[in-house]
C-alpha cells in the first residue's frame, strides 16, 4: 500500500519572512485608519444633524409667526364685516389701525423670517 501524498502549502517569499510583530503593527495601522475615518464621518454627520435641527426650528418659527399674524388679522376683518353689515363707522377704527400695523409688520419681519440668521 502506498502512503497518501502530503499536502504542502508553499507561500510566496514575502509571507514567509514576516514576523508576528510586523503583522500586528500592520493590523494596528489599519485599525487606526478605520477609527480616524469613522471619527471624521461621525463629525460630518453631527454637523448635518445640527444644521437640519436649526432649519427645522427656523421653519416652525416662521410657521408660528404666520399663524399668529393670520390670527391677529381675524379681528380687524371681523370688524370690517360688521361695518359692511351695519354701516356704522365705529367698526372701521380697528380695521384702519390694523392696516398700518400689518404693513409695518410685514416689512420689518419678512427679512428675518425668510433668511435664517444662524451659521
Amino acid at each position: 500500500m502506498k502512503k497518501p501524498a502530503e499536502f504542502v502549502v508553499n507561500f510566496p517569499m514575502p509571507f514567509r519572512k514576516r514576523s508576528a510583530g510586523k503583522c500586528a503593527f500592520f493590523g494596528f495601522i489599519v485599525a487606526m485608519i478605520v477609527l480616524l475615518a469613522s471619527r471624521w464621518l461621525a463629525s460630518v454627520n453631527i454637523r448635518r444633524i445640527l444644521r437640519s435641527a436649526a432649519l427645522f426650528i427656523h421653519t416652525h418659527e416662521v410657521l408660528d409667526e404666520i399663524r399668529d399674524t393670520l390670527a391677529m388679522r381675524a379681528i380687524p376683518e371681523s370688524r370690517q364685516r360688521s361695518h359692511l353689515v351695519t354701516g356704522e363707522a365705529v367698526y372701521l377704527q380697528p380695521y384702519r389701525s390694523a392696516a398700518g400695523f400689518f404693513a409695518h409688520l410685514a416689512i420689518a419681519a419678512a427679512p428675518e423670517l425668510v433668511i435664517p440668521s444662524f451659521s
